[in-house]
C-alpha cells in the first residue's frame, strides 16, 4: 500500500424472501468480517440486507465492520424459546480489528452483536 491511500472496501445485499412455511426455509451465504461467517436462514416474507465493510488506515491495521438488518412485515413476533424476539425486526452487528506486527498476523479484537 502506498503512503497516503486508504483502502475502504465495501459489499451490500438487499435481499427479498417468500416462502410457505420453515420446511420450505431458504439458507444464504453471507459475507462476513475476517474469521467470521453467516449462514441465515429465512422463512415467511420479508427483507434482509447488510453492508461489510473493510477498512486499511495504515500499513498492518486492518478493520472490518459488518451491520445487518431483517425484518418480516407480516409478523408481530419472531423466533420462539431462548431465540424469541418481541417486533419484527432483528439487527445484526459484528466488528474485527487486525494487526500485522513484524510480519506476524495478531487478531486484536472480534465482536458480534444480534439484538431486536
Amino acid at each position: 500500500m502506498q503512503p497516503g491511500i486508504v483502502v475502504l472496501k465495501m459489499q451490500y445485499r438487499l435481499a427479498w424472501f417468500k416462502t410457505d412455511s420453515y420446511q420450505s426455509r431458504i439458507y444464504a451465504y453471507e459475507n462476513n468480517v475476517l474469521y467470521g461467517y453467516s449462514f441465515p436462514s429465512f422463512m415467511g416474507e420479508g427483507w434482509r440486507t447488510y453492508l461489510n465493510l473493510s477498512w486499511k488506515p495504515l500499513n498492518g491495521l486492518t478493520c472490518y465492520l459488518k451491520g445487518g438488518f431483517t425484518v418480516y412485515p407480516d409478523r408481530e413476533v419472531i423466533g420462539s424459546g431462548v431465540t424469541k424476539v418481541e417486533g419484527n425486526k432483528l439487527y445484526d452487528l459484528a466488528f474485527a480489528v487486525t494487526f500485522y506486527l513484524l510480519r506476524s498476523f495478531i487478531p486484536v479484537c472480534f465482536w458480534h452483536a444480534t439484538s431486536a
